[in-house]
C-alpha cells in the first residue's frame, strides 16, 4: 500500500496534512490563435487533444497489450509559472521558464473503448502496461506541426468507428489552492462525519487521494543509485496527481472520464527517486 506525502519531514507525523490545488479551465468555447505548441508553453496543463509531444526523433508510443497507439490523456507543463510552486519544487532537473525547453509530465493511455488493455495491465506486468507515465523535456516551437513519421498514425487515430481515438481537449491555465487535507480520513471516517475531514474529489495536484479497498499499484520502488537505498526496494511515494476518484463527476471532462470504471486513480513519485513514477488505481471493485 503506497503512502502519499508532499513533505519529506512529515513521515513521521502521526497526521500529516497537505494543501491540495484545483484546477481553473480554459473556457470550453474559446479557441486560441497561437500555435497548440505556445498555448501550452503558457498555460500548465493539457487534457486529452490530438498533440502528442515527443522528440522529433522518438517513435510514437503503443499499448503493450494491443500494439494500438497511445494517446495523450495528460501533459502537465512543470516549467510553467502557471503550475503551484509547491508542486514544481518536487520535480527533478526542472526546465527554467525562460528556458527554450520546457519539462513536461506525461500520460499517455490506451484510449480502447472497452477498457480490456487496462484490465490486462493491472497487474503491472512489463508486457502488458497500456500507459506511458514520464518526466521529458521538450524544446518550445512556434508552430505545432505533426512530424512526417507520424501521419499513418494520426490517419488511423482520427477514422470513425476504430473503438480508438484522440481525446477531447481542454486546458488548466491556472491552479487554485483547495483546502490542507489529512490523513485522518483513513483512520475510520464514514461519509457523515465532519466535510471537513472529507478529501477533495475529482482532479487535483498534491494532496491525499481518494482510497478504496483493493489495489493496483508499483507498492515499491526498486530504482538505484549512488546513494544507501542502490538496488534497494523502499515504500517512499507522495502524491503528485489525483486524475479522479469514486466521487467526483467524471463525465465533466470526457477525457479523464475514459478511466471512471477504475475508482480512484493517481500518480505517485518516489520521494528518494524523484524521477521514478507510477500510476495507481484503487477501488472496491
Amino acid at each position: 500500500m503506497s503512502s502519499p506525502s508532499s513533505d519529506d519531514d512529515d513521515d513521521d507525523v502521526e497526521n500529516p496534512s497537505y494543501p491540495c490545488f484545483l484546477p481553473v479551465y480554459a473556457a470550453l468555447n474559446s479557441e486560441s490563435s497561437r500555435p497548440l505548441s505556445l498555448a501550452l508553453a503558457e498555460n500548465s496543463m493539457l487534457i486529452g487533444g490530438t498533440s502528442m509531444y515527443l522528440a522529433p526523433d522518438e517513435p510514437w508510443p503503443l499499448c503493450a497489450t494491443c500494439t494500438a497507439p497511445l494517446v495523450s490523456l495528460l501533459q502537465l507543463n512543470a516549467s510553467s509559472s502557471h503550475t503551484p510552486a509547491a508542486f514544481r519544487a518536487h520535480i527533478p532537473d526542472l526546465d527554467a521558464p525562460e528556458s527554450t525547453k520546457m519539462t513536461l509530465l506525461q500520460l499517455f493511455v490506451c484510449s480502447q473503448e472497452d477498457g480490456d488493455c487496462f484490465a490486462e495491465s493491472l497487474g503491472y506486468a512489463t508486457e502488458t502496461r497500456s500507459w506511458l507515465l514520464r518526466f521529458v523535456h521538450i524544446r518550445k516551437a512556434r508552430a505545432e506541426e505533426p512530424r512526417p513519421q507520424d501521419a499513418d498514425i494520426i490517419a488511423r487515430l482520427a477514422e470513425p468507428g476504430t473503438g480508438t481515438g484522440f481525446l477531447p481537449a481542454r486546458f488548466v491555465t491556472q491552479w487554485t489552492q483547495g483546502k490542507t487535507e489529512s490523513f485522518k480520513y483513513f483512520e475510520g471516517l464514514e461519509a457523515d462525519d465532519d466535510e471537513d475531514d472529507r478529501l477533495t474529489p475529482g482532479l487535483k495536484l498534491l494532496g491525499v487521494p481518494e482510497r478504496g479497498k483493493f489495489w493496483c499499484s508499483e507498492e515499491y520502488c526498486t530504482g538505484g543509485d549512488s546513494n544507501s537505498h542502490a538496488g534497494v526496494d523502499h515504500f517512499s511515494w507522495r502524491s503528485l496527481i489525483q486524475l479522479g476518484d469514486r466521487y467526483c463527476e467524471w463525465e465533466e471532462d470526457n477525457a479523464l472520464g475514459c478511466l471512471d470504471w477504475l475508482g480512484n486513480v493517481w500518480i505517485e513519485q518516489c520521494k528518494v527517486h524523484p524521477e521514478v513514477l507510477t500510476l495507481t488505481m484503487s477501488g472496491d471493485w
